[in-house]
């Protein structure tokens, strides 16, 4: 598998913790401990989702997905929060977040949460019809 991660927190232990349990589902992971960061590495390299903290010193992940999604409108972006309002999960998924996960990070969920869109993806391409079968 060749797709890229840029997991994005200012607590290094917890990039280390996911980039570590995603590194063992096959993915290759790249870590920026605050947004500044995150967006330099996301124009230098081609990642195929993001996992971001919301609540970071200067630019925090609310801004991180406007640039992201303005960067690459299909950019994948999973936000992740340790202070969880439904209003904040609201906006962030008007922005574009693809999912929204609550700190501490169930390990599993977050791999099922990252394989999602690549399922997805490998469904539409199977099933997608070749032909219409309704023809006048």
């Amino acid at each position: 598998m060749e797709d890229r991660i840029l997991i994005v927190d200012d607590e290094e232990i917890i990039c280390l913790i996911l980039a570590q349990r995603l590194f063992k589902e096959g993915y290759i992971c790249a870590t920026a401990n605050d947004g500044k960061e995150a967006v330099n590495q996301f124009y230098k390299q081609n990642f195929s989702l993001v996992i971001s903290d919301m609540k970071m010193p200067g630019m925090g992940g609310m801004e991180l997905l406007k640039a992201i999604k303005a960067a690459n409108p299909k950019m994948m972006v999973i936000m992740v929060t340790a202070f969880p309002e439904i209003d904040m999960a609201v906006e962030a998924m008007r922005l574009g977040a693809y999912d929204f996960l609550i700190k501490p990070v169930d390990l599993d969920l977050l791999v099922f949460s990252v394989k999602r869109p690549w399922r997805r993806k490998d469904w539409k391409r199977r099933f997608r019809p070749t032909t219409s079968i309704w023809r006048v």
